[in-house]
């Protein structure tokens, strides 16, 4: 008895394990699915800052870079295999975070049926640089990521990254240093 339509953001990733099974029960009158896709070079960064331990480092380690990039795989293959499963694509829209822009976000306003779009608050959202509206890994790390291990998370998630519209930029790695 809930307000029409039903709208499940993909916040955290849970839209690979209940997107299907949500349009299944929920039915495409009734039900929005909207996943946010991050870069995976980025998602590389923020990963491991975070699972990255607090010691010096001196060399690059491929295995946890890999390990991550494993991880942004699955999570956005499943989704991806959601997605292409429902048989009404007009309930699911994916989101680059690269692309959210005024007009963007106008749009998915008009996708998920809500009123009061406010473009001077949501331009001033957008707009808004600090670290803590534009994203929530708030780790630091004291080893930032290196090239190489950037450029293998880009060779394990290439594939499925060009499937969401990405390709390899040598600005992914311009930043970071070598070892």
């Amino acid at each position: 008895r809930l307000a029409l339509p039903w709208i499940y953001g993909d916040t955290l990733n849970w839209m690979r394990g209940l997107g299907y099974m949500l349009y299944k029960y929920i039915r495409p009158t009734r039900l929005r699915l909207v996943a946010l896709v991050r870069p995976p070079v980025a998602t590389g960064r923020s990963m491991l800052a975070h699972f990255r331990g607090p010691g010096p480092v001196a060399y690059s380690d491929l295995a946890l870079a890999e390990e991550l990039a494993t991880r942004w795989v699955r999570q956005y293959a499943m989704i991806r295999a959601q997605v292409d499963a429902i048989a009404d694509p007009a309930v699911c829209q994916t989101i680059r975070l690269e692309d959210v822009s005024l007009g963007q976000v106008r749009s998915l306003y008009g996708f998920l049926g809500l009123e009061g779009f406010d473009a001077a608050a949501v331009g001033a959202l957008l707009d808004n640089r600090i670290k803590e509206v534009r994203h929530s890994h708030l780790d630091e790390s004291p080893v930032p990521a290196s090239q190489e291990e950037l450029r293998a998370f880009w060779r394990i998630c290439a594939p499925l990254a060009e499937a969401y519209g990405y390709t390899e930029d040598e600005h992914f790695y311009e930043n970071a240093p070598s070892r």
